[in-house]
């Protein structure tokens, strides 16, 4: 479900045609090259592919088929290219959000544990992106107000059991 939310918030173009921004676009493709890497299966040609041509639109078509060092490299052009010139580079990663659902949806990954451990250091931004095309997709936040907390209460935010696909439905309490 984060990977199709990933996807929305990255293509869907809104009021403010800045968002997400080239550093959120940056992290996103991290978060992509990291959970890479937790493939259990080894090379899958047909997604290496369908990444690389999402990462270099407009590339030819080599005999060679793709493979998982060819799109982390290309991944990683890409990062550099949206730290060093963000408003060109911008425009071509709005397709990143097709690669991470595609990973999520269609590959064996070593555990979902593992998952959780290699996207942490990029939730902030994948849920900030994921929120963003929640409110594109269903027209209300995915937050519930509740209100400024007591001082003697812990800060929580509970996202609501109403964020469902399909069969899926996404219910957590984040506590700070």
């Amino acid at each position: 479900m984060l990977g199709y939310y990933l996807q929305i918030g990255c293509e869907s173009v809104t009021d403010d045609p800045q968002l997400p921004s080239a550093e959120s676009f940056a992290v996103l493709l991290e978060a992509f090259v990291s959970a890479l890497a937790l493939r259990t299966v080894g090379e899958n040609p047909a997604l290496n592919d369908f990444c690389l041509e999402n990462l270099s639109p407009g590339r030819k078509v080599s005999d060679i088929a793709a493979t998982s060092q060819t799109v982390v490299r290309a991944a990683r052009q890409h990062i550099r290219r949206l730290k060093n010139s963000p408003s060109t580079a911008r425009k071509a990663a709005v397709l990143i959000g097709r690669n991470l659902y595609a990973l999520f949806r269609d590959e064996r990954l070593k555990s979902v544990e593992a998952l959780n451990e290699t996207l942490r250091p990029y939730l902030t931004v994948l849920f900030r992106v994921a929120a963003r095309a929640h409110y594109i997709r269903e027209g209300r936040p995915i937050l519930e107000a509740h209100g400024p907390p007591r001082s003697d209460e812990p800060v929580t935010t509970s996202l609501s059991a109403n964020v469902t696909r399909g069969y899926q439905a996404l219910d957590f309490v984040v506590r700070e």
